[in-house]
């Protein structure tokens, strides 16, 4: 699977691309004189919220670690065809003969 790394940049940051939901962990007004059924539904509501969240940076974290694995996968293709150039050369340097060459007048 190919991915699309053109977002990428060197000195600016990015627009958002990727966003934590829900944003807002519990949107209940509660008055101050109410039971504790009230306290305990807007409690659980804001616990579930943290769970959505928490699932949702899940999601994000292995989007992350998905690209940087991808990324880590084409920079290692790039050091071993490097390496093999370097093998190359080391092999033409071994069989090269200064004495051979002819030298001007």
């Amino acid at each position: 699977m190919q991915r699309d790394f053109s977002w990428i940049t060197i000195g600016t940051m990015p627009l958002v691309y990727r966003s934590v939901t829900p944003v807002k962990l519990s949107g209940a007004k509660i008055e101050v004189k109410k039971d504790d059924y009230e306290y305990m539904a807007v409690n659980h509501e804001t616990l579930v919220n943290v769970l959505r969240q928490l699932a949702s940076l899940v999601t994000h974290a292995g989007d992350i670690f998905q690209d940087v694995s991808i990324l880590t996968e084409q920079v290692s293709k790039r050091v071993r065809s490097v390496k093999l150039r370097l093998d190359e050369l080391e092999a033409k340097g071994e069989l090269f003969d200064p004495k051979l060459v002819p030298v001007r007048k």
